[in-house]
């Protein structure tokens, strides 16, 4: 069952389109992730199912009501945490979050048991008697997701939330948001593939304000593997030039793609792109590597991974 439908969504700013004709469902209990790019238009879409802000053109319904005729309605059925959480430094958690479930129309009787709810889910017992400018950012973004879920709506979304969050924050979010999609269907926007990867179960890919491609996570995964990243530093001698390097490295069976990252008189930066096969394989295509630098004198200083293979397929879809 559809319970957000997105039909031909339509944004201007002036004469700048910042949504061209846009479409999409969202199923019950299902999560979505909308990617791409800083500019890419992700904001402005979630904004307008949010109704922070009226569509151009175009048609969308939430739980089979209007967003334009039914507003009032249709935000009882949402929860929203921009990118920077909306929150008042002053108050205290559970203070802050008394006075968010008020605004929401949660009754009195009722709003002791729905901030004790908030607080146990997004994981703020422990702090929720400090208040909130004393809190770190990784806090904070919870206080931001209590607030968004307090009034338990079908529909939750959350625009970047784990922009500026260290790893250990992000893995912290990453099981708080798993742990809460059993209740609520999610729209969440990033510009991370590894991460979201790991919450959502479909994907929509956005450039320059069009969905230019739809994926199903499993579909995703599966592409993963045909590109494999790797770095390596290298010295040559002094009589081998760059483009003659790249050709020597050219020769390694099963290279998709050779990228120049850095140079520095003989000493280079190299990016390799490899294909499926050799990617898991590489202990193989290491033996070429090697025997190719020592037949020509060439100093390996070091390899590691490149960049992860899932951001090398985001990049490739960006293309």
């Amino acid at each position: 069952m559809n319970i957000i439908s997105v039909k031909d969504l339509v944004k201007y700013y002036g004469d700048f389109p910042a949504v061209e004709g846009i479409s999409f469902e969202l199923g019950e209990n299902e999560s979505i992730g909308l990617l791409g790019l800083n500019g890419a238009g992700k904001t402005t879409v979630l904004r307008i199912i949010a109704g922070f802000l009226i569509p151009s053109a175009g048609n969308i319904k939430i739980t089979g009501y209007n967003i334009v005729e039914n507003p009032l309605e249709i935000k009882k059925q949402l929860g929203y945490l921009p990118e920077t959480p909306p929150l008042y430094s002053d108050m205290c958690v559970s203070e802050y979050l008394y006075f968010v479930g008020g605004i929401k129309g949660i009754n009195n009787q009722e709003l002791k048991n729905y901030v004790d709810k908030a607080l146990i889910k997004a994981s703020l017992t422990e702090v929720k008697s400090r208040l909130i400018r004393n809190l770190s950012l990784g806090f904070r973004k919870r206080v931001g997701i209590a607030q968004a879920i307090i009034h338990e709506p079908k529909i939750v979304i959350l625009d970047e939330p784990i922009s500026g969050l260290d790893p250990k924050q992000i893995i912290e979010m990453r099981i708080l948001i798993n742990n809460l999609k059993n209740e609520h269907s999610f729209i969440i926007s990033s510009h991370i593939l590894s991460e979201v990867s790991k919450i959502c179960d479909r994907f929509l890919i956005m450039h320059k304000g069009k969905i230019i491609r739809e994926e199903s996570n499993d579909t995703l995964l599966s592409r993963v593997g045909r590109i494999g990243a790797y770095e390596i530093g290298i010295k040559c001698p002094n009589t081998m030039n760059l483009e003659s390097t790249k050709n020597l490295l050219r020769k390694i069976s099963g290279l998709k793609d050779i990228q120049i990252q850095k140079e520095t008189e003989n000493s280079y930066i190299i990016n390799l792109f490899l294909e499926n096969g050799k990617s898991e394989n590489p202990i193989s295509w290491k033996k070429e590597l090697v025997l190719i630098l020592a037949e020509n004198s060439i100093d390996l200083i070091y390899l590691k991974p490149g960049k992860t293979e899932l951001e090398s397929l985001f990049m490739e879809l960006m293309k």
